[in-house]
């Protein structure tokens, strides 16, 4: 799948609840057990930050 998005980076900046709301949205729904693993994945890209030497990061926030 492509994704284009210009606001979300997705698993870095997102809360659990807002991640899982992204997930639970989609048509055709997805099972409770895709939502789960698909949250835990995206949450499971903040690891990046854990790093060393860490990312450098940067955001334009308008």
């Amino acid at each position: 799948m492509i994704f284009y998005s210009n606001h979300n980076i997705h698993g870095l900046l997102q809360i659990p609840e807002y991640a899982r709301a992204l997930f639970e949205m989609r048509q055709p729904p997805l099972s409770e057990d895709i939502v789960e693993r698909e949250t835990a994945a995206r949450m499971a890209r903040k690891s990046v930050f854990e790093r060393e030497p860490a990312p450098a990061l940067s955001f334009v926030l308008e």
